[in-house]
């Protein structure tokens, strides 16, 4: 329950598209979601491609039940026609996760994104399963205890009845 809510450096890398290009598809979208960045967080961003000119991205707040972008765009930019590369530092405008978009025509790329987030986020949905599983396991324990008792007060009754089957049992000596 607590991992998610711990925030540290981390750094998002994807390379792509991993698509071949044809003359049909001469361009690929990849779409990536960047774990909750606090308002006022430094952002770091690179971007570089094979070919110049060929490359926009996009990398703005994202609000999950909507679907859509919920705020100003930290970075909206296509690479210029001699450009291969782009390397933005900003600010978060928003706490909120983060929509990178990155359209690229007839070639790949390489993008990084340096920031302050939860490298546990992927486990927020566990803090309901947590929360249910704590008090059943309690009760596990508990019914466990119970479940010992009774095979002892069993063995114990069984081990009664036999040395009483053995003492009537046992020959008689004059």
């Amino acid at each position: 329950m607590i991992l998610p809510a711990y925030k540290s450096q981390q750094t998002f890398a994807a390379t792509g598209p991993h698509i071949t290009f044809t003359s049909e598809r001469n361009y690929w979208i990849d779409f990536y979601l960047i774990p909750p960045i606090d308002e006022g967080t430094p952002i770091m961003l690179s971007l570089f491609s094979n070919k110049p000119g060929s490359t926009w991205i996009f990398l703005a707040p994202f609000d999950l039940q909507t679907e859509s972008v919920s705020g100003p765009s930290v970075v909206n930019e296509m690479l210029g026609p001699t450009d291969t590369g782009l390397v933005f530092f900003g600010r978060a405008p928003k706490s909120s996760m983060y929509s990178l978009r990155i359209s690229s025509w007839n070639s790949t790329y390489s993008v990084r994104v340096e920031s302050r987030w939860s490298r546990f986020f992927q486990f927020r949905y566990g803090i309901v399963l947590g929360a249910a599983l704590v008090p059943a396991s309690l009760l596990l324990f508990y019914y466990d205890g119970i479940v010992e008792k009774r095979d002892r007060m069993f063995e114990q009754a069984l081990k009664g009845v036999e040395d009483g089957t053995r003492k009537a049992n046992a020959p008689l000596h004059s």
